[in-house]
């Protein structure tokens, strides 16, 4: 496990990799740090209401943005 050097968070800039993130939380014993999650509270932090999101088809029939950007009252044209 990556806790056992010392590592408390993990953070990966690839989006489809966010479908394994409870696994990655539980193997690794840290917290992983969503993209998702960061750019859904910085996108209604700046007020937006809907927006355009460019992504691999992974991405898009994951639910990943589209989930995390309803729960901040945000709308997704794909």
């Amino acid at each position: 496990k990556l806790s056992e050097y010392g590592c408390s968070e993990i953070a990966v800039v690839c989006n489809t990799i966010h479908i394994l993130s409870p696994e990655l939380m539980e193997a690794s014993g840290g917290k992983f740090i969503s993209m998702i999650d960061l750019v859904a509270e910085k996108i209604a932090k700046i007020g937006l209401k809907r927006v355009g999101l460019l992504a691999t088809p992974t991405t898009v029939k994951s639910g990943m943005y589209l989930k995390g950007l309803k729960n901040k009252n945000v709308g997704v044209v794909f």
